[in-house]
C-alpha cells in the first residue's frame, strides 16, 4: 500500500522529440504518477484469509467500475 499522486502524461519536450500524450493515448493509459512514501507490503496466505481478501477485492472493483466510465475506472483495476 501507499499513496500516489497521478497526473496526466506531458507532452514532447521540444518539437521532434517523442510525445507521451499520444503513447499513453495509444496504449490507454489514463497518467502517470509516483510514490513519496515508502511502500508497505501487505501480505497474507489462502490459510489465513487470503482467499476470502482477494474475492472482496474483486468485488468492490467490480462495483467501483459500474459506477465510473471506463478510463477513470482503469486506474483502479487490479
Amino acid at each position: 500500500m501507499t499513496t500516489t499522486r497521478l497526473s496526466p502524461p506531458l507532452g514532447s519536450a521540444e518539437p521532434p522529440g517523442f510525445d507521451f500524450q499520444r503513447h499513453f493515448w495509444l496504449t490507454q493509459m489514463g497518467g502517470v504518477g509516483y510514490a513519496r512514501v515508502p511502500l508497505l507490503l501487505v501480505t497474507c496466505c489462502l490459510s489465513c484469509g487470503g482467499l476470502q481478501f482477494f474475492k472482496l477485492r474483486i468485488a468492490l472493483s467490480n462495483r467501483i467500475n459500474l459506477h465510473l466510465d471506463r478510463q477513470t475506472g482503469a486506474l483502479q483495476r487490479p
